[in-house]
């Protein structure tokens, strides 16, 4: 190597577990503020290895600093830090680099190596499964404090960052760029179904879940039911709904690109809780009015807030609250 890498420093909070630290691994000096760190002239490479809502800050004045970066993934908390921080780095000219740390497992160099080489074809087929379960509780190995990565405050895109991240990577590194996406995720609904005997769960945003068929998800059964209930009665689908739409006037599910879901929703949260009969926090937030209830919750993987509003016979107040909610969240359709 051009260059022998020097583990000159160490940066933590907690001064004596970091002293004890800095000791095991060989470090020789240690701090206790990360700007301190950035300032010293013996420092060159700035190892970004916090929470994901850290990096940015971290990054920018890494940089602006002089020092190269290498920082871990998810790289920030959303893409307009990502893109601040890129640029940030881009204009300062430093080395950087994302931790993606899965391309030089050697079973993947060699899969990379037999690809580029053309020696397995054209590849139609990528399947990776990353198993974890380290954090499902604070008494296993790297649990604890580890748990931040579950926080969406400090974590930003949950385990879409966290791990799928390195799939999503090797995949691309491998086979190039992905130009479409389409998925399936799960829900906790169930978990609540199961303690409470329940028949069936359902979620606004049209999941629906049964008890007697392995509480899983299906639109086949509701639509099968409705087929027979059709059937039975002699009427149209329209007609069906029709008094229940009149009943219960809804927006139908509203999706907004935000650049912060998580402070927007605390803000309609703050303009409307003090006349709520009840507010829940169960899935996102659902406040409860006489005469109306709405649901706002954003999304696990995507920068997106999604919102649903229903009324009691009072199509005109529920498009009145859908509006005045999104006056407050802003943001664009998407």
């Amino acid at each position: 190597l051009e260059y022998e890498p020097v583990l000159k420093a160490v940066c933590a909070r907690s001064e004596d577990r970091l002293k004890s630290f800095a000791d095991q691994w060989g470090y020789e000096s240690f701090e206790t503020d990360w700007r301190k760190l950035i300032a010293r002239e013996d420092i060159d490479a700035i190892d970004i290895c916090t929470p994901n809502n850290l990096h940015k800050a971290i990054a920018l004045a890494a940089a602006a600093a002089g020092k190269m970066i290498l920082c871990e993934k998810p790289l920030a908390m959303n893409p307009a830090e990502a893109q601040e921080m890129v640029e940030a780095v881009e204009a300062a000219g430093v080395a950087n680099t994302v931790w993606y740390n899965y391309r030089r497992v050697p079973a993947v160099t060699l899969a990379k190596q037999l690809i580029d080489e053309g020696r397995l074809g054209r590849i139609f087929h990528y399947r990776a499964v990353f198993l974890q379960d380290w954090t499902i509780a604070a008494d296993l190995p790297q649990g604890g404090e580890g748990l931040w990565r579950l926080d969406v405050a400090a974590a930003g895109s949950g385990v879409t960052g966290d791990l799928l991240a390195h799939c999503i990577d090797t995949a691309i590194w491998l086979n190039g760029s992905i130009k479409t996406v389409s998925a399936m995720t799960e829900t906790f609904i169930k978990e609540r179904m199961r303690a409470e005997d329940a028949v069936y769960g359902g979620e606004m945003s049209a999941h629906h879940y049964f008890r007697d068929f392995s509480y899983c998800d299906s639109g086949m059964i509701p639509w099968l039911l409705v087929s027979e209930l059709m059937s039975i009665r002699g009427q149209k689908l329209s007609e069906l709904v029709a008094e229940r739409m009149e009943k219960f006037p809804v927006s139908g599910e509203i999706n907004r690109r935000l650049e912060d879901p998580v402070a927007m929703i605390a803000r309609v949260k703050s303009a409307f809780e003090g006349d709520a009969i009840s507010v829940d926090l169960t899935d996102g937030l659902t406040l409860e009015f006489d005469e109306w209830r709405f649901n706002v919750r954003s999304s696990n993987t995507e920068p997106v807030v999604r919102l649903n509003v229903e009324s009691k016979a009072n199509r005109d107040l529920m498009a009145e609250k859908t509006k005045a909610i999104l006056d407050i969240l802003g943001g664009e359709p998407a």
